[in-house]
């Protein structure tokens, strides 16, 4: 217990900007020796870099050295052990993931919030007989729904039912129903409806906006490998600009190397689509880095990201995630493919068989 409350002062103080950096330098050659004398290879990755840094701006050769040689002991128990890399990677892909659901959920409190508030409003006007007030409580509360992730619906109460009859209320009613569907121009053409007589509409506007979108693009990447980048601005209903920034947001953060690499070979080879009416006549060279960005897809190695594809675009054919039902497309093609190769084989033989001449006793 007393070597871990020490341990951890030693961390500390390895990255105490108040200490001299001969100092910090040598706390964090201790932490290094500790993290390599207890294998705790993921600790000392995470100190190396930073305890290098004070080893250039340092002149204690002494810890320098043992900075060092813990940085090669790591770097030889990573070759030795790739696993341990895997395991590291996999890791910091969690951990990402993590942040990000962190992040989504931050984003999602607010609005979480002011609709908790506005249905509680909603129901203490009901209470007292305030039809009006009710109805705005009620419109504002539908508004804040999908921005909130709430899976109730304010329609489904008995309360919800007796005011679907109010004009606002049922454009706001629609405005959901649009949202559901992913419809952008509808609802576009509801906050704007909505927006002339709330000003609460108009400070969700972009918000929701944002979320038709990137729900819209999310289900088209489920379902097309290669999408055309003109036609994507229109089902948006942005620039060029702002569809290639969205993209990016849409994108997963972390790509392996094989989808990476076919993706920058399908970008340069302009972006075949996998549908020849979708994209016109191919290449032989944009075909081959198609079909070799479905084979690191249909493998498995690893999904291409829709913000890999995006962050080196400039091509009228836009590389989203391949969907399944391709993957399992491009499986079966496979698998033709080899049965027609074994049959051209086996027939090959036959045929040489049959031709033969006999051999005389």
């Amino acid at each position: 217990m007393q070597a871990r409350s020490l341990l951890q002062q030693v961390h500390l103080a390895a990255r105490d900007p108040s200490l001299p950096l001969h100092q910090q330098l040598e706390a964090a050659a201790a932490e290094a020796l500790c993290c390599t004398y207890t294998r705790d290879w993921q600790q000392l990755q995470q100190l190396l870099p930073h305890a290098l840094h004070l080893a250039a701006a340092s002149l204690d050769p002494r810890s320098a050295a043992a900075v060092r040689e813990c940085g090669a002991r790591l770097l030889l128990e990573l070759y030795v052990h790739p696993e341990l890399q895997q395991q590291q990677q996999q890791q910091q892909q969690q951990q990402q993931q993590q942040e990000q659901q962190q992040q989504q959920q931050q984003q999602q409190q607010p609005w979480a919030d002011i609709h908790a508030h506005l249905m509680a409003a909603f129901r203490h006007y009901q209470e007292v007989g305030d039809t009006r007030a009710a109805a705005a409580a009620l419109r504002r509360a539908v508004l804040a729904a999908p921005l909130a992730a709430a899976a109730v619906d304010p329609f489904s109460t008995r309360e919800g039912k007796a005011l679907q009859g109010d004009p606002e209320v049922q454009s706001a009613k629609a405005l959901r129903s649009a949202f559901e569907a992913s419809d952008v121009p509808g609802v576009e053409k509801h906050l704007q409806l909505l927006g002339e007589t709330d000003p609460f509409a108009l400070h969700c506007s972009k918000a929701l906006l944002q979320a038709v979108r990137l729900k819209r693009l999310r289900a088209i990447c489920c379902c097309y490998s290669v999408f055309p980048l003109q036609r994507l601005q229109q089902l948006l209903r942005l620039s060029e600009e702002d569809t290639r920034q969205l993209l990016l947001q849409a994108g997963t953060p972390h790509a392996a190397a094989a989808a990476a690499a076919a993706v920058a070979a399908a970008v340069a080879a302009a972006a075949v689509s996998v549908a020849a009416p979708v994209c016109g006549a191919a290449s032989g060279a944009a075909a081959g880095a198609a079909a070799a960005f479905a084979a690191a897809a249909a493998s498995g190695a690893a999904a291409a990201s829709v913000a890999a594809a995006a962050a080196a675009v400039s091509l009228p054919h836009v590389p989203l995630l391949p969907s399944p039902r391709y993957q399992i497309h491009f499986r079966r093609q496979q698998q033709q493919q080899q049965q027609q190769q074994q049959h051209s084989i086996f027939s090959r033989f036959e045929g040489h068989s049959a031709g033969r001449a006999p051999r005389p006793h």
